[in-house]
């Protein structure tokens, strides 16, 4: 039975049959019998010229008579046979008693009349639908559908029907009924053929009534066939069909099939994105028919045999000189994708004969262009992904295979630098698949491949052992590698939108080997130019460039092998001038980046490093040129630009030098990028205004608050100025005004240059230090308390004076943690302890340095709490301020480290500062832990000391720990006064009587032991009065008794008050 053609479907479906019958031979139009013989009889249907152009077309058809037999039966006679034949036989299946024999004898066919074979047809077709039996897995048997000369009329029969009574019989339960016969593909067809308009609906049907999914049955490979028929008859339901076969998962043999109805472009494109994009069900169905071995039917087969095709026709496409055409080139990198895919994902084993064709496309030329670059790398990829291309092949063909693919490598080699100047260069990936052969990096490689051919491949490490050799032996040995390495260019204005293998890729991977150290191929330079030549979007390359680089300049031992690192000199004219230069601000932070590295990366190995006395270290000189601050705080507000770089440059900075991270007060965003108008102040007017600014201070002042809204480039740029300026305004005279403004801008300098700016303020503020330097600061923090005594009573000057020592401070406890971690343990050459027992004994030492620094700032910061002769009112004024920034700082201190507090206080201070400690400093109350300790000292002055500090700190927390501390105090008092000497016992009273009067205020319940504790004393006091007869009335004794006297008279007094009130 002949199929309708695509043509003539067409035709039919769109109504431009009736004027082209004449065009179309008779076989075309014989599948569609049915439609042009019933539009011909049936009178309305076609205008009446074309009913009659139609009638003379029908004479060429003696079937044509019989279908007019066909369609002058009683319709309405047969609807009501159908009707009680299809009741009937729903009965017997619901009672159990029915038969797989259903319908009418089918060997009636032949001789029955019109009314009769409708009847066997439609009513078999009726009775076969209520059995709905989709897990059907043999053909049924049924005369008219499988006897090749009753088929046709069969069909006819169908149609006829369909078009009469289209309610009894549904286009779309018909078709799924035929699914059970044999030929029900041919005759669904033609039962669409006849009626077109039913081909999308009719289509879905069948793809949604696909329960079981089980290709292996009858019923599905029918469907499958039938689906792959009827899209024949309309290519443009291929798409969407493709689209919820493999969202569903159904039917991928059906997927296989339909996909190879598509011309080359869209076959490879449509099988290599359902490969890739997840479709289990596929890429399992494909493994299937490998490992089954199956026919040339299967979908695997299908696909090899239209992949060869496609080869076979590139490749022979092929010019003189074994050159893929250009109009080939698109196609064949999908083709070698698609074959990598194939072995990735479906586990494709090749027979010699597809080894050897596949292989001449992958060894096949291409022209010096872009797309012939990407033809190239897609090629070396899919042999690197797909190394059966080569074992596939037996005895010679594998040997003269071998031969070729040297052939191709090396044609490579020698074309690398023609497709380098054209700017479509594939020598990287060349160079790094080079790199990963020589250090054996397969897991790499595979990383390498997976991202050319855009899909995770995983590579057979022991099948690529013959490309190996070929690479290692034949090709390019290590030495010429890094050779070739250090002499690519580098990519100029390298970002993040830099796209595919760079020669920063292939640097890192021998950077990792050290390879150039080990072959002593200098790279240095190369990556200083690469550094220059980065812009933002940081390249996310470039770390792991800096990080390699830095890890292979360090030396282990004496034998081991260590690259130059980056010239002190070029990173010294890297940060020389303007340090918000914004052209530089890459290669700065990326300098940056390698610096930290390196220092972090030499100290990990430090004792190592320092045994084999290799150690190279930048200058402090270096260190201070560089604003750290500034470059940590552009990395954090702009995190778009330095994605790459900023966790590492983060990490490493909070390492090696934590004292240089932003602080709170770092400039944000909104001042980086202030919208006040750019002012242009040089530092010449600056100082000239300041050092007016005694007489005439509102220039100043103007001056100085236009730097405040400006850039903070500005600020920076007369930084010189301000420093000046800060030593100028120490004159007492100067307006307030003018020291607060300078001071704020200070800070804001300070946010990204505090090395430098604070190397010029302690040389300006430190007259007999005019040439101190940031190391000597480091070394020594204390240096910043030499600095002029005005600082010490102007609030503004001694907060940026504290906010260097606090950073000084800061840096100097780093420096000893790392000189620690870093230096060697020397030998001992009295072995009398272990190797751990001498680290602790260092750490011990370094505790100990680090708490005596500490302390002694503690105390030369409280000593400028002291009142000094001759101040007045105003300068009464200065000292509380002084004092609150001291509090503040000590109270900072000793927050970072509760025993610098124990340390400070066992050392004691001036009894006068207790009160203004206790008050100012909110970290205070945790020396009462320490207090009854401080108490069993035997030094008598630092007992006195205690009680001072007690007292205070009970009229300031009034809990219930101190009050059982100042019990505990009382008791300690009266042991003493019965143990100690009687000299020494009034001498410490004479002292802490005041001490013991805010015991008995603060905390009543204790008055009566303050009472008996004082009684005592006087008694003693006058005793010893008594003992001196000639004492003078200026005795210390008396003036005890006398302390004590008035004591009890003040207590008398608040107590009858407290009475009567």
């Amino acid at each position: 039975m002949p199929l309708v053609s695509q043509e003539v479907f067409e035709a039919l479906r769109n109504g431009t049959l009736i004027h082209r019958l004449h065009e179309l031979s008779d076989e075309d139009l014989r599948p569609i019998l049915p439609t042009l013989v019933r539009a011909s009889v049936l009178p309305g249907n076609l205008p009446i010229d074309d009913q009659d152009a139609l009638r003379c077309r029908l004479m060429a058809y003696p079937e044509a008579n019989s279908l007019i037999q066909l369609l002058s039966v009683d319709f309405e006679q047969l609807d009501t046979d159908l009707k009680v034949q299809k009741a009937l036989r729903k009965k017997a299946l619901d009672q159990g008693s029915a038969t797989d024999d259903v319908g009418l004898a089918d060997s009636k066919m032949e001789r029955a009349e019109a009314m009769e074979k409708h009847a066997i047809v439609s009513g078999h077709l009726l009775c076969v639908a209520l059995l709905n039996d989709r897990k059907l897995n043999v053909a049924r048997k049924f005369e008219p559908f499988d006897n090749p000369y009753l088929l046709e009329e069969a069909a006819w029969l169908l149609c006829i029907g369909v078009s009469e009574l289209p309610k009894l019989l549904n286009v779309a339960k018909m078709a799924e009924t035929l699914l059970s016969f044999a030929n029900g593909p041919e005759m669904i067809v033609q039962l669409i053929a006849n009626f077109p308009d039913k081909l999308t609906s009719v289509t879905s049907a069948l793809l949604a009534a696909d329960a079981t999914g089980d290709e292996d049955l009858f019923v599905t490979r029918q469907r499958v066939s039938t689906l792959l028929l009827l899209h024949k008859l309309d290519p443009r339901l291929i798409e969407p069909t493709l689209c919820t076969l493999l969202s569903s998962g159904q039917l991928p043999a059906l997927v296989i099939g339909l996909m190879a109805q598509l011309d080359d472009v869209d076959f490879c494109a449509h099988l290599l994105r359902a490969l890739t994009d997840g479709a289990g069900e596929l890429c399992a169905y494909l493994t299937a028919c490998g490992k089954k071995g199956a026919t040339n039917a299967s979908g695997l087969c299908v696909i090899r045999q239209r992949v060869s095709l496609i080869v076979e026709r590139i490749v022979s496409g092929r010019d003189e000189s074994d050159t893929i055409s250009m109009g080939d080139v698109d196609l064949a990198v999908d083709v070698l994708r698609l074959i990598a895919a194939l072995k990735c994902f479906a586990s494709l084993r090749l027979t010699p004969d597809e080894a050897v064709l596949w292989m001449a496309l992958v060894t096949v030329r291409a022209a010096v262009s872009p797309s012939g670059t990407q033809f190239l790398t897609t090629s070396l990829c899919t042999l690197l992904a797909c190394p059966l291309l080569l074992h596939a092949q037996m005895g010679e063909a594998e040997q003269k295979a071998e031969g070729q693919l040297i052939s191709w490598l090396t044609w490579l080699l020698e074309s690398e630098q023609q497709f380098s100047q054209s700017g479509c260069s594939y020598s990287e990936l060349l160079l790094l698949v080079a790199i990963q052969f020589h250090s054996n990096q397969i897991t790499q490689m595979g990383h390498l491949v997976s991202s050319v051919l855009g899909f995770k491949v995983s590579l057979p490490a022991k099948m690529l052992t013959r490309i190996r050799n070929l690479f290692t032996y034949d090709l390019i040995n290590e030495q010429q590698i890094t050779q070739r390495a250090a002499g690519v260019a580098v990519t100029s204005n390298l970002s993040a939108h830099t796209l595919g293998y760079l020669p920063v890729h292939c640097v890192t991977q021998l950077l990792s080997t050290r390879s150039f150290a080990k072959h002593g191929v200098a790279i240095k330079d190369w990556i200083m130019a690469q550094v220059l030549q980065s812009t933002t979007p940081v390249h996310s390359a470039m770390p792991e460039l800096i990080e390699a680089f830095a890890r292979s300049c360090v030396s282990t031992s004496a034998k081991s092998n260590a690259n130059t690192p980056l010239d002190e000199a070029k990173l010294r004219e890297l940060f020389a001038g303007d340090p918000l230069e914004e052209s530089l601000a890459v290669p700065r932070v990326l300098a940056l980046l390698f610096l930290l590295s390196f220092e972090y990366y030499g100290d990990v190995d430090a004792k190592k490093a320092a045994a084999a006395d290799r150690r190279f270290e930048y200058s402090a000189a270096l260190w201070s040129r560089i604003p750290v601050r500034f470059l940590l705080d552009l990395v954090e507000r702009r995190k778009t630009d330095f994605q790459a770089v900023r966790s590492n440059l983060t990490k490493l900075a909070a390492n090696q030098c934590p004292y240089l991270l932003p602080t709170v007060e770092a400039v944000s965003s909104s001042v980086h990028s202030s919208t006040a108008a750019d002012i242009n102040i040089s530092p010449e007017s600056l100082a000239k205004a300041l050092y007016q600014s005694t007489t005439s201070p509102s220039h100043a002042i103007r001056l100085l608050h236009q730097l405040q809204r400006a850039p903070v480039r500005r600020q920076v740029a007369v930084a010189s100025a301000i420093v000046q300026g800060m030593a100028q305004t120490l004159n007492p005279e100067a307006p307030r005004a003018v020291i607060t403004a300078l001071a704020g801008v200070w800070k804001r300098v300070e946010t990204c240059i505090p090395r430098t700016l604070y190397e010029m303020t302690a040389r300006a503020l430190c007259p007999t230090w005019s040439t101190v330097t940031d190391e000597e600061l480091m070394e020594d923090p204390l240096i910043v308390f030499r600095c002029d005594e005005r600082v010490l009573r102007s609030a503004d000057h001694l907060e940026c004076v504290l906010r260097m020592l606090t950073f000084y401070l800061s840096a100097s406890r780093a420096r000893l943690q790392r000189r620690l971690a870093t230096a060697p343990i020397g030998p001992d050459p009295m072995q009398t302890l272990p190797p751990q027992a001498v680290e602790n004994e260092r750490e011990e030492l370094m505790r100990a340095v680090i708490g005596a620094q500490e302390s002694a700032v503690v105390q030369l910061l409280l000593d400028m709490c002291r009142t000094r002769h001759g101040d007045d009112e105003s300068g009464l004024s200065r000292l509380r301020e002084v004092r609150g920034l001291v509090c503040a700082q000590v109270h900072q201190m000793f927050i970072a480290d509760p025993v610098l507090s124990k340390l400070v206080h066992f050392q004691t201070y001036d009894l006068q500062l207790i009160k203004v400690t206790v008050a100012g400093i909110p970290s205070m109350h945790i020396c009462m832990d320490f207090v009854p300790e401080l108490l069993g000292q035997s030094d008598v002055n630092k007992r006195v000391f205690a009680v001072a500090l007690m007292a205070e700190l009970c009229e300031q927390y009034a809990v219930v720990g101190a009050f059982s501390r100042a019990r505990l105090t009382i008791d300690v008092l009266s042991t003493l006064l019965s143990t100690l000497p009687i000299d020494v016992s009034l001498d410490m009273f004479s002292v802490v009587v005041p001490s013991l009067a805010k015991f008995s205020r603060v905390f009543p319940p204790l008055a009566a032991d303050v009472a008996s504790l004082l009684v005592q004393v006087g008694a003693a006091a006058k005793a010893r009065l008594a003992f001196r007869s000639g004492s003078s009335k200026q005795s210390s004794e008396r003036k005890l008794i006398e302390m004590i006297a008035s004591l009890f008279r003040t207590s008398m007094k608040e107590s009858a008050l407290a009475f009567s009130v």
